[in-house]
């Protein structure tokens, strides 16, 4: 599916869903979306994930008419779709290069419809289809990264992004891996509570800036102490 049958694909979605002022504000944000692709910066928290421990923990079951659906590849997309589920191809236009790129996506649907999606990369290419934050993942020694979460507006608030992450969390842990790391803009705090359900207080504060091919990195580490309330400390 080009690029162009996707975006009027998801603009009749909108229009049919949400209404006309949905699609408006739609088209208002995506050039921004775009300018976001090549120019960026921002503060974040970056997490830790120890997946050896086994002291995280369980995701909650979700109701019977949510499925997960793990999508690793194009083929497995499309054999979705054929099934009647909601493709991500057609809400994310950037998805069909992330599976061909390596990054998995989990994908949670109620009924047909697309309710939440996170993704996890275990090589730097597949990452930075996802998150284009800089820090350092040691692909090469047991760490993984997730990232890339999104719900669906119908469906926040119901715990979807925890479950998914602690899915993501658990698929890791079975295969091998030791380490999970991602990051959490400062300001998101429903992503930082759903970090920190499963990896604790943040280790460090980063911040970047990423201008086309150009980025710059800087990363303090956090004493966890620090990071209390006042009134909590001994």
């Amino acid at each position: 599916m080009t690029v162009t049958r996707i975006l009027a694909s998801r603009a009749l979605q909108i229009l049919r869903n949400e209404g006309a002022s949905a699609l408006l504000r739609h088209s208002i944000a995506f050039p921004v979306y775009l300018w976001s692709q090549f120019v960026e910066c921002g503060s974040v928290y970056l997490y830790e994930y120890d997946l050896v421990s086994g002291g995280m923990p369980q995701s909650r079951a979700l109701p019977e008419s949510y499925m997960l659906h793990i999508v690793e590849t194009n083929e497995e997309a499309d054999q979705l779709a054929a099934r009647g589920f909601e493709d991500l191809r057609t809400r994310f236009i950037m998805a069909r290069r992330n599976l061909n790129r390596g990054a998995v996506a989990f994908c949670v649907h109620e009924g047909r419809e697309l309710a939440n999606v996170g993704w996890f990369g275990l090589t730097k290419r597949a990452k930075d289809c996802f998150d284009r934050i800089p820090y350092s993942v040691d692909f090469e020694h047991g760490e993984a990264s997730t990232g890339g979460d999104f719900t669906a507006p119908g469906y926040r608030g119901k715990g979807l992004m925890s479950y998914c992450l602690g899915e993501r969390l658990k698929y890791l842990q079975e295969r091998g891996y030791r380490v999970n790391r991602d990051a959490s803009r400062t300001g998101n705090v429903v992503s930082q509570r759903v970090s920190e359900k499963f990896a604790g207080k943040p280790r460090a504060r980063g911040f970047y800036v990423r201008v086309f091919g150009w980025s710059y990195w800087r990363e303090k580490p956090l004493e966890r102490d620090c990071l209390r309330p006042p009134e909590s400390r001994p």
